[in-house]
């Protein structure tokens, strides 16, 4: 696993109360994406059609975010995917957001290797 990553996910862990990801409708997904899902699935809060979120915005194309609880074991499974930029599809949902109080602090575009900070 990428230090910075680690690194992303120890505060994580400290400061926040949820994350998310997207699944967007124009990908097919890989087995990998659909393991996840699965075992993301008790951390579930939230599930929305959205044609936004935290960084991005689409024109025609919907897409499903998935929000999560973060807890000690929801943040174990999001190490095995390695590094923030690998969160891209097929293989994984893209563009995992962290948020503290629905508010988010940390926003990723993968397939654009961007990421920033909002607040710390």
């Amino acid at each position: 696993m990428e230090k910075e990553y680690q690194d992303l996910l120890e505060k994580a862990e400290k400061l926040s109360d949820s994350f998310s990801l997207v699944w967007q409708d124009d990908f097919t997904f890989n087995q990998s994406a659909k393991d996840l899902e699965f075992r993301l699935a008790p951390y579930l809060i939230l599930e929305e059609r959205v044609s936004k979120w935290p960084g991005t915005e689409l024109s025609e194309i919907k897409a499903t975010l998935r929000k999560y609880e973060v807890t000690s074991d929801s943040i174990e499974i999001l190490k095995i995917i390695g590094g923030v930029y690998n969160w891209q599809s097929p293989s994984y949902p893209e563009d995992l957001t962290f948020y503290i109080a629905n508010d988010p602090w940390f926003i990723s575009i993968a397939h654009e290797h961007d990421s920033w900070f909002t607040k710390t």
